[in-house]
Order: structure tokens, then sequence, then C-alpha cells
């Protein structure tokens, strides 16, 4: 069923999206295609049907429909448990924690840190994003006029920054740094990662960065596990984020994390946490740039909800068009582009059987953008997400869906909205690129080529 959607004021701005696949490829193509970008393998049928299962690679069903990924995610997720292809690339860096953990282990864990999400208790962090977002706008004001920014990795330092002062005990210099130099490890060896594991090579084969990755994961957990270490000695103490992961207990067992634990979701939270935010805001802000229009809106909205003044806690719910605009762009770019799953037993989905071991896709780039579901669906139109418009629960999951959603979606959500309403306000934004940008699937939806842009501080 076709969503209905208000007349927006804005110019159309449609914007294309990732060529699918025209017909199917053999396993070495596979490869290739899931190395550039796996997006590229998703056959155009997955655009236009509820299910699509392809003839190559076998072993493979595209789910599309919001009823089915509710199944797979909701309804059935007994069945469809977690993808190991996902641990067996992040394992290495974020170990067993809740990103990376299944069954019983996963849950208590879950359990036990998500009291650390309240609503309440995130629109306390409102100024430290409002800080992140200074600190990007300081690095903008101290440039020369005419340079070209590199504004994806702009917002991956200020959500860092943000992450950094609400969960570390202290603004670690060196941990900053080698944060840093693991996620630019991390990033030259996920393409060749990801295909890897999608065909189920062997573990032992090397690929590009693969030796760097390791030795920046040994070094980046090893001072993790320092500064837990230093926080439990000290005399000192303190109610923030860090010590309360480290007091926080299952509350159905009274269980607590181990110290390898909470390096695993100590790093889970500076690295996912900040990621998934820093890509929703790079592609906001490409927006901003191909939609003058919402551009200007935007700022009189933040004029009218703060004026001059920094956005505080109260304002959050006030920035209504800020926050419609944030959901449309990661309606047409997913942080988080592929969910993927496994099929436990034997089943059938829609009527069709799947075999126990079926690699379940459910592909939320996709979903966004599917004609059944949407109007105009590569056209950019924040009043989509306006009050009275609701979708079904698997129609729109930037963050996922059932059990197993990011810990840190409404978090995320907060805080790419204050940092926009922030940005927009000071600033003016011109994409530069040769191109439009184009969407990459790396684990989390980055810019191919980055995205380069003049800001102008107003």
């Amino acid at each position: 069923m076709r969503a209905a959607v208000q007349e927006s004021v804005s110019v159309t701005l449609r914007l294309t999206r990732v060529p699918p696949l025209g017909a199917p490829v053999g396993r070495v193509r596979q490869f290739f295609l899931l190395a550039k970008n796996p997006l590229l393998s998703i056959p155009a049928a997955a655009y236009e049907e509820p299910i699509v299962v392809p003839t190559r690679p076998r072993g493979v069903v595209y789910v599309c429909a919001p009823d089915l990924a509710g199944e797979v995610l909701l309804d059935r997720h007994h069945r469809f448990p977690k993808d190991p292809l996902q641990k067996r690339i992040l394992s290495p860096l974020t170990g067993n924690g809740i990103l990376t953990a299944g069954g019983e282990d996963w849950r208590w864990q879950r359990r036990t840190v998500a009291g650390l999400f309240r609503h309440s208790d995130i629109l306390h962090f409102v100024p430290a994003m409002v800080a992140g977002a200074e600190s990007a706008l300081a690095r903008w004001r101290d440039a020369p006029p005419d340079e070209i920014h590199a504004v994806d990795r702009d917002m991956v330092s200020a959500t860092y920054h943000v992450i950094a002062h609400t969960i570390l005990p202290s603004d670690h210099a060196e941990v900053t740094a080698t944060i840093e130099q693991g996620a630019a490890a991390f990033g030259a060896g996920m393409p060749w990662a990801i295909a890897s594991g999608a065909l189920n090579l062997p573990r032992w084969m090397p690929h590009p960065g693969k030796r760097a990755l390791r030795r920046q994961t040994a070094e980046l957990r090893s001072l993790v596990a320092g500064m837990i270490d230093a926080r439990r000695q000290s005399a000192s103490p303190q109610d923030d984020l860090f010590s309360r992961l480290l007091a926080a207990t299952d509350p159905e067992t009274g269980r607590g994390l181990s110290d390898e634990q909470l390096v695993d979701n100590l790093l889970t939270f500076l690295l996912a946490g900040h990621d998934t935010t820093s890509r929703a805001l790079t592609w906001a802000l490409y927006l901003v740039t191909r939609a003058p229009d919402w551009a200007e809106r935007l700022r009189a909205e933040v004029a009218e909800v703060a004026g001059d003044r920094p956005i505080a806690a109260e304002d959050v719910a006030r920035l209504a068009l800020t926050r419609q605009f944030v959901d449309e762009a990661m309606r047409l770019f997913p942080p988080v582009p592929t969910i993927t799953r496994i099929a436990a037993e034997d089943t059938e989905l829609a009527g069709l059987p799947v075999a126990a071991r079926t690699l379940i896709v459910i592909p939320v780039y996709v979903i966004h953008r599917h004609r059944l579901l949407w109007d105009e669906p590569d056209t950019f139109d924040p009043s989509r997400f306006a009050p009275g418009h609701a979708y079904p629960r698997c129609q729109f999951m930037p963050f996922g869906a059932g059990p197993r959603v990011c810990i840190g979606a409404a978090f995320a959500t907060i805080e790419a909205t204050v940092v926009l309403a922030t940005l927009i306000r000071a600033a003016d934004f011109q994409y530069v690129g040769e191109e439009d940008a184009v969407p990459v699937s790396r684990i989390v939806l980055v810019p191919r080529d980055g995205m380069p842009m003049r800001v102008s501080l107003r």
C-alpha cells in the first residue's frame, strides 16, 4: 500500500539510486561486486517485489516487504538469528559485545546496558551534542576561506567528540588518535572482509588492510582496558556513562559485565556509537546543498525555537522540521543499508520454502526506495514524516527493528537533530564534488568519493 504524502513546498529533488544488478552473475563477479559496493549485487526485482529468490547465487533470499521483514526481525526472530558474517567482520574489534553476541549471551548484556539509553537521560547530553557541532564549526572557522572541507570526515570527528565526552572518563587524546587510526585501518580492509565473509572464504586468507587492522585492534583494546583499570582504582567517584557502565548489572540476575565484556561494549559504543550518526549527518548536509529551500525552512525553525542561543534539551521536541529532514535523509541514505539473518531451520516465507542456513538479506536501502511502498521513492520530501504520517514498523527502519534494533537509535536521532540544527544556523554549505554523491555500503553507508564541500560561516 502506497503511503500518502502531503504536497511539499520544495522544488522537486530526485536522487539517483545505486544501479541494481540486471542479471545473475557468477561467484567471481559476485566477489568483486561485493568488494566494490554490496548494493550493486542486489537484483533489480528487489525494488519492485516483496521477496526475491535469485537463481545465482544460491542460498540467498532478499526480503523487501515490511510484513515479511517483520516476520524475520520481530515475529519469528528466534528462527532467524544474526548472520555470522557481521560477527566475523566486527568481532576482532568489538569482541563479543551486544553488537556481535548471540542468544542468551546477547540478551543479558542488552538488559544490563539498556538503562544507559533512557530518553530522559539522553536529553541530559544535548550540551555535549552542541559542543560536538561547535567543534566542527571551530575547525571551519579557523580554515582559509576557500578551503574545501571533507565534511564526511568532519562529521566523524564531531560525533566522536560527542561520544567521547559522554562515555569516556575524560578527553583522552591518546585514545582518540588510536581510534582514528583504527577506523582508517578498518575502512581500508572492509571491502575485502565483506566480500570474503559473504562468500565464506577461509578466515586465514589474507586481504588488504588485514595486518594493520589486527595491530590497531590490539593497541585500542589495551588502551580501553587501561582506562577501565584506572577508573576502578580512582578514589574520586564520578557520575558519568563510563562509571554507570562499569557499575551496570543485569536487572534479572544481578550479574555485571566482565572486564573483557566492558572493553567489547565500550569499543562498540565508541566506534559504532558515533559512526551511524556521522553518516546520517553527512548525507543530511549533502541534501541541504541540494534542497536550499528546505535549508532556509530549517534555519527559520531554529531561529524561532532557539534564537541565537545554543540548542537546549527542551528545544528538541520543537525542532519538528529538522527531525523530518533527518528522517527523510535516513530514508534515502539509511546509515545501516543492509540487515542479514540466517534461517536456523527449514521454514517458509510468503509461501516459499526457505532451507536451513539460507542467508536472509533485508536490504534497508531498497525497502526505503521500494516502488510498492513509497510515492516517488527517489524524490526527497521531508514532509513524508510530517505529523499524521505513519508507516509500518519495517517500512522505515534506519537503525533496524525488533529485539536487536540499535540500542543507541534514540541517542543517534536526537544527536543528528541537534547537530544539524546547530550547523545549519551557523553555516552555508556548497557541495563541490564532480558528480552526485554515490552511496557505498561499508556496514554503514558512506559516500564513495567522500563529501567535499565549501563551508561559509554566517
